[in-house]
């Protein structure tokens, strides 16, 4: 996420800032959305922005990549839970749902990926979100096919539409 200067900062401080510029791009969107107001809500200079992320796409595309670093964290806690199928798609749904109201800016920013006003940083994006899901259900089906908890009639390639 972001260049090694950002890397370099303390963790809670590379939250503080990507929560807040996410919380800025998801109510004003990322075309109406200002570097300096970004700067002023993160509580740093334009100058650190830049050195930080090179521009407000590679902004963005971090806060994107954080999206789907949450995302993952929650799909691999589902995965390794002893539940089955069936219990852990439920746990899916709520977690879903959790996600929405916890990370809602965040959410926002995956939701905004799909407009047709992102296509060009949305085709940087989507294919990771799209490979951490097939992960997701390939892994849950496997787990399900290995307790004899679902039949082998579930394919697992990507669909490709």
């Amino acid at each position: 996420m972001g260049t090694n200067t950002f890397s370099k900062l303390p963790e809670d401080r590379q939250t503080e800032i990507l929560d807040a510029a996410t919380h800025v791009i998801a109510q004003k969107g990322f075309f109406q959305a200002g570097i300096n107001e970004i700067c002023q809500a993160a509580g740093i200079s334009n100058g650190a922005l830049y050195k930080y992320f090179g521009s407000k796409k590679g902004l963005y595309i971090t806060v994107a990549r954080r999206t789907l670093e949450l995302t993952t964290t929650k799909a691999d806690q589902i995965l390794s839970l002893e539940m089955d199928i069936w219990e852990r798609l439920r746990h899916l749904l709520e977690e879903i749902l959790t996600f929405t109201t916890e990370f809602r800016d965040y959410f926002i920013i995956y939701m905004d990926l799909s407009s047709p006003s992102m296509d060009p940083l949305a085709a940087e994006l989507t294919n990771a979100f799209e490979q951490m899901s097939f992960k997701f259900y390939r892994q849950l089906i496997l787990g399900a096919r290995e307790k004899k908890k679902l039949e082998r009639k579930c394919p697992l390639k990507p669909l490709h539409i």
